[in-house]
C-alpha cells in the first residue's frame, strides 16, 4: 500500500478532530440581542395593510391577468420548444429559425407588456401612503444600488449579469 493512500485519510481525520472544538461552539440565536443575527433582524411581517376592497380588486386584476396571458404563455412554451427542435436538426434552416425566433420575441414582448399593465393597474389600487411604504420596503430589491452603478444582480458567475457586489472593492480589472 502506498504512503499517499494512507496519508489522505489520516489528514482528513486529523482535520476533523482539530475542528471539533470549533464545530461544538454555540451558534448565536435570534433570542440573544447581542448576537449578530439579532442585530441584523429583518421585520418579520413585511406586508402592507390592505382594505378588503383593495384585496378584492387586486385579486380580480390578478385573475384577469392570468386569464389574459394563459394562451400566450402556452404558445410561447410551444414555440420555444419548436425553436430548440429546429436548432437540433442536422441541417438548420436559418430563415425558419429566424422567423420562429421573431415570433418568440413578439410573444415575450406581449407578455412583458401585459405584466407591466397589470402592475400599473395594481398600483392604482394603492393609496399614496401605501405606495410610499412599498417604496421603502421594496425599493432596494434586485441588488445593490450605490454610487450610480445600478443593480449588481444575483447570478452565478458575476460580471454584467450577476454575482456578488464588488463595487466597494473598486473596479475589477480582467487579466
Amino acid at each position: 500500500m502506498k504512503m499517499s493512500s494512507i496519508a489522505r485519510p489520516l489528514a482528513l481525520l486529523g482535520a476533523l478532530l482539530l475542528s471539533g472544538p470549533v464545530l461544538a461552539q454555540d451558534v448565536p440565536n435570534a433570542e440573544d440581542d447581542s448576537s449578530f443575527l439579532a442585530q441584523t433582524r429583518v421585520d418579520p411581517d413585511p406586508r402592507i395593510s390592505l382594505s378588503d376592497e383593495q384585496r378584492q380588486k387586486l385579486k380580480e386584476l390578478k385573475n384577469q391577468y392570468t386569464l389574459d396571458t394563459a394562451l400566450k404563455k402556452a404558445q410561447l412554451k410551444v414555440q420555444q420548444s419548436q425553436l430548440f427542435d429546429l436548432l437540433r436538426k442536422p441541417k438548420v434552416d436559418k430563415q425558419e429559425v429566424l422567423a420562429l425566433h421573431a415570433k418568440v420575441n413578439s410573444l415575450r414582448t406581449e407578455l412583458s407588456d401585459a405584466r407591466l399593465n397589470f402592475v400599473l393597474a395594481a398600483n392604482d389600487v394603492f393609496t399614496p401612503e401605501q405606495r410610499e411604504q412599498m417604496g421603502r420596503r421594496f425599493g432596494m430589491r434586485g441588488g445593490c444600488r450605490h454610487g450610480g452603478h445600478g443593480s449588481c444582480g444575483a447570478g452565478f458567475h458575476g460580471g454584467k449579469h450577476g454575482g456578488s457586489c464588488r463595487h466597494e472593492a473598486g473596479p475589477q480589472t480582467s487579466t
